[in-house]
């Protein structure tokens, strides 16, 4: 199948950045998904929503292998996998209504409680000024309500008295504004039992109980039993996994019925974690859930898998498993190319406009070229337009130069029956010429006013 996996990669060691994937961790997943025989995309997520939708469609997976948890804000988990709802993509894990569910410590409190689930008392609180000091048993813990991988936890969180309680929980709130949950302490240690639901089928998915062994020698002397942020931080060379947890048999049975509760209330698919605190009385407390587990090697779940039989690419396999039977996929690891699409396919049109450099040497580049040349046919034709244009001006002056050069031809008959005919000058001539003119015009006269005259006088008497 083609595989699309989706992550958050750590860059860094801020607490922001605290449960996403290390590089490394991205590399063994890749690997053992490829091994398994389906071919991987993987896709970080951490920048904007609209780039993931689009190597997501771009990329046409048949399931998505889900492990990002998503930035910030109390439905951070729950972000990716609706958007995968949304665009109508199968992926692993559960969805993001349990996801919304179990990342809120309170509200999944609430919900198991009503099934009878043993947890410890609590108080949730988002306005320090409405803390109960004296409403739990001390000592208590104090927590974000909204965070995992044991972020804001510490040594320090753990209050035996009421005067600094307050003190602690306003230091958390002011961290953790959107509130924080104060917990009786249970004195004892932590087992965590993962959930594999393709696996251990006679236990409904819930595997054995696993626990982690703290190494003093390399940890150092420490006052609480917890497994807080330093220590999974920056000392996890002191934690090592012991599997399965050591537990008598009715701690055991007990641990699995209060886990498979947990796991159907809530509707976990795939994979899971629930972490159980065992008392000092061999009582078990759920703590809380991770619905969204780390996958990195050496994982608690590898350890509780392996005593199923199963090694580290099995388990993949099992998500694998279960997420495709959800969705009906048919796993056909021959098939290449994209899968088909239902609907129409969106293209989008991406391009580089290219940029040319001019050249430093003075010589004309193409763009330069082109427009000498495009330049050269402009000015090409508009001279000739003016040639033209001055040509046809010219043919027009000499035309009229002609017509003002050429004298006008008149004819004036007089009554005695002779006519004469040229210019005004020639008429003169002529008349004078034929004796019809006594005189002739004067040199400041010209001939037309003369002859004009003289008829006007009744000198002359002219028929036309």
């Amino acid at each position: 199948m083609r595989i699309a996996l989706t992550h958050n990669l750590r860059l860094s060691d801020d607490e922001d950045e605290a449960e996403f994937d290390t590089q490394a961790t991205v590399d063994a997943l890749a690997s053992a998904i490829e091994r398994l025989g389906h071919s991987v995309e993987r896709i970080e997520v951490s920048g904007p929503a609209s780039r993931t939708v689009t190597r997501l469609e771009a990329y046409g997976p048949d399931l998505i292998f889900n492990t990002a948890e998503g930035r910030r804000g109390r439905f951070r988990e729950a972000f990716f996998p609706a958007l995968f709802d949304e665009l109508a993509m199968p992926y692993t894990g559960s969805d993001a209504y349990v996801l919304t569910l179990t990342l809120d410590k309170q509200l999944t409190k609430l919900v198991l409680a009503q099934h009878g689930v043993p947890t410890p008392r609590w108080q949730y609180v988002e306005d320090v000024s409405k803390l109960q000091v004296n409403a739990l048993r001390y000592p208590v813990i104090v927590k974000p309500n909204f965070e995992g991988s044991s972020k804001g936890i510490t040594q320090d969180s753990v209050v035996e008295d009421a005067l600094r309680l307050h003190e602690v929980v306003g230091s958390a709130l002011a961290r953790y504004p959107a509130g924080v949950l104060v917990e009786e302490y249970i004195t004892g240690r932590d087992v965590t039992v993962p959930y594999l639901e393709a696996a251990a089928p006679e236990r409904g998915g819930v595997l054995q109980p696993v626990e982690y062994v703290i190494d003093e020698a390399i940890a150092g002397s420490r006052r609480y039993a917890i497994y807080d942020y330093d220590l999974k931080t920056k000392s996890d060379r002191a934690v090592s996994v012991r599997a399965p947890a050591k537990v008598k048999r009715i701690q055991a049975e007990r641990i699995q019925q209060i886990c498979q509760i947990v796991y159907r209330q809530l509707g976990v698919r795939d994979l899971g974690r629930v972490d159980i605190r065992l008392a000092e009385d061999g009582a078990a407390y759920f703590l809380e859930i991770n619905a969204l587990p780390s996958l990195e090697p050496g994982a608690g779940i590898y350890a509780a898998a392996a005593l199923e039989g199963l090694h580290e690419d099995a388990v993949l396999g099992k998500v694998i498993e279960s997420a495709t039977r959800r969705f009906g996929i048919i796993d056909t690891r021959s098939r290449r190319g994209r899968p088909k699409r239902q609907d129409h396919l969106k293209v989008g049109f991406s391009f580089n406009v290219k940029r040319v450099t001019p050249d430093l040497a003075g010589e004309l580049d193409d763009i330069d070229e082109m427009l000498a040349e495009i330049e050269a046919k402009h000015m090409d034709a508009a001279q000739s337009e003016a040639k033209g244009q001055l040509e046809l001006f010219g043919a027009l002056l000499s035309s009229f130069a002609d017509v003002k050069s050429t004298p006008e031809s008149h004819s004036i008959s007089l009554e005695d029956g002779n006519t004469f005919e040229g210019t005004w000058e020639e008429i003169v001539d002529k008349m004078r010429d034929a004796n019809c003119l006594s005189e002739t015009p004067k040199p400041e006269q010209d001939a037309e006013s003369f002859i004009r005259r003289r008829a006007d006088a009744g000198l002359l008497r002219i028929l036309r």
